[in-house]
């Protein structure tokens, strides 16, 4: 009787990565649009937001968009979104262009006001694999580096003491 559970597993893992893949981009082009949820992507990094920011988002009642033509075409390079009591904000840099955007987001609600920082989430799952495969390279030369330079400390010390031991 055969085996035939191999193809099938091959076939699972590239239907698997097929599907991740188009999960990546549609979510890496999702995160930095206009249009949708107001709370996208996973919260990375925030920081207090200023007195004089805070009011200025309370304040806000219509939604703040900038345009940017290119040849015939325009298109939102920057905005502030205004929801109910949450905020979306977006822009890039002007001379730097990503694939790994991120978004500002903000609660009104929150008694404590932070700008939230947040990105995609496969594009964070898609780093882990890279980040694991440097750190096993950065633990396979730390041993190595180590080794080395404790075998040569060694040596030195068995030579100093040997010659110490006999002087010639």
């Amino acid at each position: 009787m055969e085996d035939n559970s191999f193809p099938f597993s091959l076939l699972a893992i590239f239907v698997a990565f097929v599907c991740f893949g188009v999960w990546f981009v549609v979510d890496a082009y999702l995160i930095g649009k206009f249009d949708g949820k107001i709370k996208r992507g996973i919260k990375i990094w925030s920081k207090e937001l200023s007195y004089d920011s805070w009011q200025y988002l309370l304040g806000l009642k219509n939604d703040v968009v900038e345009y940017q033509t290119i040849l015939f075409l325009e298109s939102k390079t920057a905005f502030i979104r205004v929801q109910d009591t949450q905020v979306l904000i977006y822009s890039t840099p002007r001379h730097f262009r990503s694939s790994w955007e991120y978004v500002g987001y903000v609660d009104l609600t929150s008694p404590n006001p932070e700008l939230e920082y947040r990105a995609s989430l496969p594009g964070i799952i898609f780093l882990i694999p890279f980040t694991v495969f440097g750190l096993l390279i950065f633990f396979v030369n730390f041993i190595f580096q180590t080794r080395a330079i404790d075998s040569y400390l060694e040596n030195k010390t068995r030579e100093y003491s040997s010659m110490k031991e006999n002087p010639t």
